[in-house]
């Protein structure tokens, strides 16, 4: 009776077989797609959690302020690394949720592929209904102007509706500043939740083979790092570095930036006066946070970013055993002639601060 349905069965095993993959895989896929959507609303409500704020009105109503996403970066000549940047901010703007964030890109005179990558990334802003400003232009810089003058005014500029959005009492402003890196939506992420969202700016660490933006970190000595581990002069700074804790520097940089959006609404980029060594936009724009007594600056080093893939694998991966023995035998030290910035009146002179001319 059984030996038909037997032969039957023997007869078509192959069929069978793929069968059950292709439900097997269907179901596998199903449950990841199910896990990833309950991450990202756990992801999502975490970060609800840590950055709203409760602000009392005049009759002593309490109102909840929700956090609202601006996200700013300069793009030129960068078709190598679009691909990714572009489908980590897709997959960042997903958790962060749509309606929470703006996205605001400037680009101008871009030799290779990057304006038509940008036009796709416009287009999957629309499909996703993303409120965003991507700017292309082609003008050329004049040789004879400023480099950190037109890199301030093009920062400006992607920032210009920040002020619309500050207006809004309902909302808490993060400002997150893109350098043109290679970053994965966690990295940003884990940025924003710095210290539970409580900073006037923080900072990821960037890297090549060594620690990259040195030019614009300063410790709270104000002295500059050098790029071996453990980077800073300062014990203190060392000492949080190695148990991989956030801290405070003067200034930062470093590739991507969050900063709270009343912490700068009234500050903008600027290049060096008369009387201040030569210096980035992004240090100058920490002296003036400082000079507005907005001196929470923090360094997370848990957040490490590059401009090459190879490096952002290298320094998530060997990169740290290697930086175990550096810090063996590089122990940079801090010197004597800089005072403690903390100590100082907030407008901070700038001869206390370490020069590094480029």
């Amino acid at each position: 009776m059984y030996l038909p349905l037997l032969r039957k069965f023997k007869k078509n095993i192959k069929k069978y077989i793929i069968i059950g993959i292709i439900l097997f895989s269907f179901s596998i896929s199903f449950l990841l797609i199910r896990l990833n959507k309950n991450t990202e609303i756990l992801e999502r409500n975490k970060i609800i959690e840590l950055c709203s704020n409760i602000k009392e009105d005049e009759d002593g109503i309490k109102k909840v302020q929700q956090p609202f996403f601006y996200i700013a970066a300069l793009i030129y000549n960068n078709e190598n690394i679009l691909p990714q940047f572009s489908q980590e901010l897709l997959d960042l703007i997903q958790i962060l949720g749509r309606k929470n964030t703006y996205v605001s890109i400037f680009e101008n005179g871009s030799q290779d592929k990057t304006k038509e990558m940008l036009s796709l990334l416009k287009e999957q802003l629309e499909e996703r209904y993303i409120d965003h400003t991507i700017t292309m232009e082609t003008w050329k810089r004049d040789r004879r102007e400023d480099r950190i003058g037109i890199l301030a005014r093009l920062r400006n500029k992607v920032l210009y509706k920040l002020s619309e959005f500050n207006e809004n009492e309902d909302l808490v402003i993060k400002v997150i500043f893109l350098n043109d890196i290679y970053f994965r939506k966690e990295d940003i992420l884990e940025l924003i939740k710095t210290r539970s969202c409580k900073y006037d700016m923080a900072c990821a660490m960037d890297f090549y083979f060594s620690f990259y933006d040195t030019w614009v970190t300063r410790d709270l000595n104000g002295e500059s790092c050098t790029g071996i581990y453990p980077y800073f002069r300062d014990p203190q700074a060392q000492n949080a570095l190695r148990r991989n804790e956030p801290f405070n520097v003067y200034s930062c940089w470093n590739g991507v930036v969050v900063f709270d959006g009343k912490s700068i609404e009234d500050i903008l980029f600027r290049k060096r006066t008369a009387n201040e060594c030569s210096a980035s936009e992004c240090l100058l724009v920490c002296r003036d946070l400082w000079s507005k007594n907005r001196t929470d600056i923090v360094l997370n080093p848990n957040v490490k970013v590059s401009y090459e893939p190879f490096w952002y694998w290298a320094h998530h991966t060997f990169m740290p055993v290697l930086n175990f023995f550096f810090g063996l035998f590089n122990n940079p030290q801090p010197s004597l002639k800089y005072a403690k910035i903390d100590n100082l009146e907030r407008e901070v002179n700038p001869h206390n601060l370490d020069c590094k001319p480029r």
